[in-house]
């Protein structure tokens, strides 16, 4: 079906920076080099938007990056961007060599084409070596073009080999495939309760009934939660002591997560850790090692505890990461996010854009509303291509209920939409989550909660198991 909304640009989930530094970037033959609307020089109709990080144009324009290129090679060029229909002629030149064509809107998952972001290549070519200008000219045209970045990336056997090993690693995706669907819970320090005032959230944390959310989960139907360990700020409802050492003051004594994890376990449902990594890791503050050790330490003792009580994590903040730390091996990072269990799924957030990485088991799929299901469990086209489908979708609350004093916000489309969505994905195991909007007290809004038992319900074979 096609999408009921738009997605919401300025989503709560995405991190929305102001312009930072970066270093002058270096071509060489270990890893792409993407370059981003925030370093790049700009003229004409053109302008960086720093909340989405794209550039947005509309008209003539002109878009340049120096490059110091270390060896000279065979590079593969390609452009990552959205445009509307029928699209924006264009130049790209590196040194002597230019590539003239159109970025043209794209069909995808979503209604509006400026949502349905490509990575479109270029060229294939030979690339000197030395100190080379990157530009891209956009003729005048009425079209609008969002662009994410230019890639550059070697031809190399070493760079084969390597996407070659993250595909082979890649874990077992069937029981996320088979769902029928899961629940996430923003629950965070930033959840209201119905009335009154809210608890501090280490009393939260103290007083959450786990046996009755785990009724409650039971009672929607999902095959697995995602559950948050932090979100705005550095919250851990756990005495995780690496966590502890780098956010002091932000874990609990109460070991939530693992209560959370055998309740829902006893159940036959899986439990999925969100972890908002910009915040964890603390981006744009710490340096690319530091960032880098952080999620190693929290990541090996989450691991080691809780074995194969976790069965994935969702990691958000991957774009922005990606785009402030360009160095970060994400292979490096694969064997503490499989620490305890190497059967353990994740999936790093890149939003709506290309996923900038094949370390990975599926696609984060933070889409907000319900949208055209791609047709096959594993991606063909597209920003999670050659991945497991997933689409993560806001039921009621906008991601988190933060408003005192009030009750839950109503369901954002009616059951026959929310049940034919949730079909059409599951009838090629494409994963689909509902975000759910949570009290403090762990409870959820009626209204929603009616409407996911009706969700069960349709989905039940006459067996009465699930689909």
């Amino acid at each position: 079906m096609r999408s009921a909304f738009l997605l919401v640009l300025a989503s709560v989930m995405s991190l929305c920076v102001s312009r930072p530094s970066f270093a002058a970037p270096e071509l060489g033959s270990a890893r792409v080099l993407r370059l981003y609307g925030a370093t790049a020089k700009l003229s004409g109709q053109v302008k960086f938007d720093s909340g989405p990080r794209w550039l947005a144009a509309v008209g003539g324009a002109g878009i340049s990056w120096p490059i110091e290129v270390r060896r000279s090679g065979e590079y593969r060029i390609s452009i990552v961007y959205a445009a509307d229909d029928p699209g924006h002629p264009y130049r790209l030149s590196i040194g002597a060599h230019r590539f003239d064509g159109t970025l043209r809107s794209q069909s995808g998952i979503f209604a509006d084409p400026l949502q349905n972001f490509t990575r479109m290549q270029v060229a294939e070519t030979s690339i000197a070596g030395g100190r080379q200008v990157v530009q891209i000219r956009l003729q005048s045209s009425n079209a609008k073009v969002y662009l994410r970045s230019v890639e550059i990336e070697p031809v190399t056997a070493e760079r084969r080999a390597e996407r070659a090993a993250a595909e082979r690693s890649r874990a077992d995706t069937d029981w996320l495939a088979d769902g029928p669907y899961g629940v996430m819970f923003h629950w965070t320090d930033q959840s209201q309760p119905r009335h009154g005032p809210a608890k501090s959230y280490a009393q939260a944390v103290a007083d959450f009934n786990v046996p009755k959310f785990a009724k409650m989960v039971a009672g929607t139907g999902a095959a697995y939660v995602i559950f948050t360990v932090n979100h705005a700020d550095p919250t851990c409802p756990a005495p995780i002591m690496s966590w502890q050492h780098y956010h002091p003051g932000w874990t609990t004594r109460r070991d939530l997560i693992g209560e959370i994890a055998d309740a829902l376990g006893k159940r036959h449902i899986r439990l999925i850790l969100y972890i908002a990594s910009h915040t964890l890791g603390g981006l744009y503050k710490s340096s690319a090692a530091k960032y880098i050790q952080i999620h190693e330490d929290v990541f090996s003792e989450l691991g080691k505890r809780y074995g194969t009580r976790i069965a994935g994590y969702w990691l958000d903040g991957w774009y922005q990461t990606m785009e402030a730390y360009p160095g970060i091996s994400t292979r490096k990072l694969q064997p503490y996010i499989r620490a305890g269990n190497p059967n353990r799924l994740v999936a790093y957030n890149f939003w709506i854009y290309p996923v900038e990485t094949p370390w990975q088991d599926y696609w984060a799929g933070e889409v907000a509303g319900p949208v055209t299901p791609a047709g096959s469990r594993f991606i063909r086209s597209g920003p999670g291509a050659g991945l497991q489908d997933h689409n993560l979708i806001i039921l009621d609350a906008p991601w988190v209920h933060s408003t005192p004093n009030s009750e839950m916000e109503p369901p954002r489309f009616s059951t026959s939409e929310l049940i034919e969505y949730v079909r059409a994905m599951h009838a090629h195991h494409e994963a689909v989550t509902l975000n759910v909007g949570i009290f403090q007290d762990g409870t959820i809004g009626e209204k929603t909660k009616a409407q996911l038992a009706a969700l069960r319900e349709a989905l039940r074979a006459p067996s009465g198991r699930p689909q």
